[in-house]
């Protein structure tokens, strides 16, 4: 049913340094250290967060991805990790819907990289000659064709990693994303060299560490008093919804609870 047309990179042949952009700015090395250290130290970022860059600053060995396949479900989403990828020799898998435009960028950001990105094309498609046809002949959607994404994806070689990237605006998105979850799920139950990824939406609920829910509790009581005395008002008006505290603690206290939904 589906088939993957190879594209392979052509730019710089070692894989990128680990860079943040920030402030119209690639930050790396000893000045994305100290930046994380600042933020860690306002509170902008948990220590994990630090923890994490630090480690793989000190293993750049650790960013040349030659030897990993990686899906990418939602290959064309803005937040999604295919750019940064394609410059550190990953061999992507890409599936995104049957849009021209969407595959032509996709397509050149491979061709810019250094890495490979297979391209789902129908079976029966012929062999396209320029990366324009193969653009014209890519493409398959995860909410009708949630079934043969997994078959194809099956045949991957190893080891595997699907990431779950892919948006859409309301109910749709519960669709994809159950979608998203039902490739995983079967590929992963098939084969033992799955590893899974998924991007995760700031605006949901999410338990945290007990620190982190009480950094943020003497954030919240520490607001400027200028702040404070605008929003109390509003705070009583609107019944205590507005401007009250987001972590609640568990039972235990071990564990708090925040709530980040963007009531509209």
């Amino acid at each position: 049913y589906l088939r993957g047309v190879t594209t392979e990179g052509r730019g710089r042949a070692a894989p990128a340094p680990l860079s943040v952009p920030y402030q119209g700015r690639e930050l790396t090395g000893e000045a994305l250290l100290r930046q994380i250290d600042d933020w860690s130290v306002r509170g902008i970022v948990e220590p994990t967060f630090v923890q994490a860059i630090r480690r793989v600053h000190a293993h750049p060995e650790w960013l040349d991805l030659a030897d990993q396949h990686i899906a990418v479900l939602g290959a064309g989403a803005e937040m999604g990790p295919l750019a940064w990828l394609a410059s550190r020799r990953a061999n992507l898998i890409a599936v995104d819907l049957a849009r021209p435009a969407i595959w032509q960028r996709l397509i050149r950001v491979a061709r810019d990289g250094n890495g490979t990105l297979q391209v789902p094309v129908r079976a029966t498609a012929g062999e396209p000659g320029s990366d324009d046809e193969l653009a014209r002949e890519a493409g398959v959607d995860l909410l009708s064709e949630t079934p043969e994404v997994a078959q194809w994806l099956m045949q991957a070689p190893a080891p595997l990693t699907i990431g779950a990237y892919a948006y859409l605006d309301g109910a749709q998105h519960v669709r994809v994303a159950v979608a998203m979850d039902a490739i995983q799920s079967q590929v992963a139950a098939v084969r033992a060299d799955t590893t899974l990824a998924l991007l995760a939406t700031p605006t949901d609920v999410y338990a945290v560490q007990a620190d982190v829910m009480r950094a943020a509790h003497a954030r919240h009581a520490q607001r400027p008093t200028a702040a404070q005395l605008w929003q109390q008002p509003l705070h009583l008006l609107s019944a205590g919804r507005l401007f009250r505290r987001n972590i609640e603690p568990l039972s235990g206290g071990n564990l708090g609870l925040a709530d980040a939904l963007v009531v509209q």
